[in-house]
């Protein structure tokens, strides 16, 4: 039977905020969504095949200011505006900064990382084609859009040199004083700390190893995952350019597959990475710590806002049954455990997706969708039962929020999680101080 339990006290104001709700549209007071066919299966029938809001990408500044860029990492399309839309900590909108368009021999154009001070300059590292060479460039905005510096070079993958911008460069890293950072992929030892005013070199640091998954936390130390070949371990990284102090731990081997997908670090060297589901383990997320031991462990597979009253709804699978929590704005949590029917446990929760819960707390619930095959809608009462069924996917985009994916969250120094949601109102991000 299913359990409900109703007005429990929860930690919805310590644990939940609603930091932002952009609505969707052109204005300086809204975001432009970008809708992308969906999915992207190698095989697609007619009838799946329908409209998806394109994640945003969110950036945080050394204050804890928030930032979001309208773009999903494909090429840029000139009818597309690009804005970077700059909120305070408290979610209060500030303005936005728009991005200059394409220039005419340019193709391929894409945006691979963007940084922004507490000031709200942005900086922008993109790589684009120009007749049969791809080239990379960096450059400054200030708040208004005016490109205050530019740096390009060759984007090639056998060489890394900062000074000219020539190698294939990967993240823009940006501490609490605005000091800049850049990382390169054609070499995962190197670092530079680029000059903000004019966008000069200023050093070169050799480490052991940052690589890709590497973060900034607020005291300026570079946090990045370590690889041991010999051990066959992942561990973690630490560098910090101001004293050249370096260390790195290796973790056990419980963190060996855990440390592939980190998406933030807090001011105590702790990583914070998602869990994939599998076997007997749900997805969540896992906060480890710099001696690569797992310290929390909070399960989570999807979080939606319902519009109407703001309550935060999060949920997960466990062994065939749906845990839901929702968090009102008073303080109250109430809780669902149910499994689905039957005949739509496929025994494979990535499936499963609660889309939508209404005023009545009726949970929509698409499953069953994949190659070719699509997927059906279930409409469930709060105790589990099924009230309705459709097989119809190509009108979700009106019902469907979606928690994008874990590579867009970001963490701030005191580990609250920032979790950007796409859904049929606009967009949102809900904080997730997970020691409530």
């Amino acid at each position: 039977m299913p359990e409900i339990q109703n007005e429990v006290p929860g930690i919805s104001n310590s644990g939940f905020d609603i930091l932002v709700s952009i609505p969707w549209g052109e204005g300086p007071d809204k975001v432009q969504p970008r809708l992308l066919d969906y999915p992207n299966f190698s095989l697609v029938a007619p009838e799946q095949m329908r409209k998806v809001y394109a994640p945003l990408r969110v950036r945080l500044d050394g204050k804890n200011g928030i930032h979001l860029l309208n773009d999903d990492n494909r090429d840029v399309e000139d009818e597309y505006r690009l804005y970077v839309t700059h909120f305070g900590p408290d979610g209060t909108l500030r303005g936005r900064t728009p991005l200059p368009g394409s220039r005419p021999e340019t193709e391929n154009r894409r945006i691979v990382d963007f940084a922004v001070d507490e000031d709200s300059n942005s900086y922008v590292l993109e790589s684009f084609k120009e007749g049969d060479v791809f080239h990379n460039r960096l450059f400054k905005l200030n708040e208004d859009g005016d490109v205050v510096w530019e740096v390009k070079g060759l984007r090639t993958q056998d060489t890394c040199d900062f000074a000219k911008l020539t190698g294939e460069f990967t993240k823009l890293l940006i501490d609490s004083q605005s000091r800049l950072y850049l990382t390169c992929g054609t070499n995962p030892h190197l670092l530079a700390r680029i000059e903000d005013d004019t966008g000069a070199v200023l050093e070169t640091y050799s480490t052991s190893q940052i690589g890709d998954k590497a973060f900034m936390d607020g005291h300026g130390r570079v946090i990045g995952v370590a690889y041991f070949p010999e051990e066959n371990r992942r561990g973690l990284s630490s560098f910090d350019p101001s004293s050249g102090e370096e260390r790195i731990t290796m973790g056990s081997g419980e963190t060996y597959g855990l440390l592939l997908y980190p998406f933030g670090v807090d001011d105590d060297m702790n990583i914070y990475v998602y869990r994939l589901p599998r076997q007997e383990e749900t997805s969540a997320i896992v906060k480890i710590s710099f001696e690569g031991e797992v310290v929390h462990t909070e399960p989570l597979k999807d979080a939606l806002v319902r519009p109407e009253d703001n309550t935060i709804f999060t949920h997960y699978y466990q062994n065939e049954t749906v845990e839901i929590s929702a968090y009102d704005q008073d303080g109250e949590r109430r809780q669902w455990s149910f499994s689905l029917p039957e005949a739509y446990r496929s025994g494979r929760p990535e499936s499963q997706k609660l889309i939508r819960a209404d005023h009545r707390n009726r949970f929509y619930i698409f499953t069953g969708e994949g190659p070719g095959v699509p997927g059906k809608l279930l409409i469930l009462s709060e105790d589990g039962n099924l009230e309705e069924e459709t097989a119809s996917s190509s009108d979700l985009l009106s019902l469907e929020s979606t928690l994008q994916h874990f590579s867009h969250w970001q963490v701030d120094g005191e580990g609250r999680v920032y979790l950007p949601i796409t859904g049929p109102d606009g967009f949102k991000i809900v904080r997730w101080n997970m020691n409530g």
